[in-house]
């Protein structure tokens, strides 16, 4: 394979990436423990797929 193409690892960690960001966004604090109101919805989604992506990478000894 091309060394300019990106690895399944790498795009899973660019997904997780994006979906922590997302709960950043949604999150009421800097802790992101808690939904923004009116974002629970989003919050909760987004933290249940980095949460998902995240046990995959652990389950494969790659490190988030």
């Amino acid at each position: 394979m091309n060394d300019t193409y990106p690895t399944i690892i790498e795009i899973l960690k660019e997904c997780h990436d994006r979906e922590m960001n997302n709960v950043f966004c949604y999150s009421a604090n800097w802790l992101m423990d808690s939904p923004k109101k009116g974002y629970e919805k989003e919050w909760f989604e987004a933290r249940e797929k980095a949460d998902v992506i995240e046990a995959w990478l652990n389950d494969h000894g790659v490190e988030v």
